[in-house]
């Protein structure tokens, strides 16, 4: 039985969510989800998989093109989704079904993965907050595993009401548009010694190298990835992240998050 699995990362952690489920699962071919894409042919595997992580309470802007751009051909499948998040998945995965439901295909699992968040501009996790979140993804895998394997219907799992309404319903929705250009706020500091990295990680190819130091160009998805990642720490929004420790999925190494 054959897998393929969609993600969409950041610093690591929906790719090493995959990882592990395709580890699991065996026969499982893991594919990136980069910039808006073109039309998605139909998929010649039995199980379709979604990673991504959750952004403002909502699916992050590149992959709600990614499933408008989904064949219908692809109902039938086994489709599942696994949304990562910081603890607070909203109604992230209600959206994704209502969006699959328009392009034919039924989404029959939905699954919420609490992981450190990346978000630093306005939290951090503790070493020992992580160990317990990665112990409790490890077991949250398995069960998505075994669904996926006997094709199990999973109903998408939520948040509150008022988060499903409030968050996702109203702040999601109207954050949306202003998403990419919030990028505005990024520089690079003194510490930069112009190596391209941060470009080279953004999934979205957002980053140009412009006499020697990272330009931003205003297709950002605030995944953080050019913060977390630069080897020097260089890499600032406004005067949220300074002295901030940075964050990486400790299971993924740099190289696996350079984008083709």
């Amino acid at each position: 039985m054959s897998t393929i699995i969609y993600y969409f990362t950041g610093t690591g952690n929906s790719l090493y969510c995959a990882r592990r489920i395709g580890d699991l699962l065996g026969d499982t071919t893991l594919v990136p989800i980069e910039g808006e894409g073109e039309k998605i042919a139909p998929l010649r595997a039995d199980n379709i998989g979604l990673v991504f992580p959750v952004y403002a309470f909502g699916l992050p802007g590149v992959v709600k093109q990614f499933i408008k751009h989904l064949s219908p051909d692809n109902k039938g499948k086994y489709f599942f989704t696994v949304a990562t998040n910081g603890g607070r998945v909203a109604g992230t995965l209600v959206l994704t079904r209502r969006m699959l439901g328009t392009k034919g295909i039924k989404l029959s699992a939905g699954y919420s993965v609490i992981m450190p968040t990346n978000m630093i501009l306005l939290h951090e996790t503790n070493e020992e907050k992580k160990k317990i979140l990665f112990d409790s993804m490890e077991k949250k895998v398995r069960e998505i595993v075994s669904a996926v394997k006997f094709h199990e219907y999973h109903a998408v799992e939520t948040g509150t009401m008022s988060d499903r309404i409030l968050r996702t319903g109203m702040l999601y929705r109207s954050a949306l548009p202003f998403i990419k250009k919030m990028d505005h706020k990024f520089k690079a500091d003194q510490g930069c010694i112009g190596c391209g990295l941060c470009s080279q990680v953004c999934p979205v190819h957002n980053i140009e190298i412009k006499n020697g130091i990272p330009s931003w160009n205003h297709q950002c998805e605030m995944c953080l990835s050019c913060l977390n990642l630069c080897p020097r720490q260089a890499v600032q929004y406004g005067n949220m992240s300074e002295g901030k420790q940075r964050y990486k999925n400790p299971y993924i190494e740099v190289k696996d998050l350079i984008r083709r």
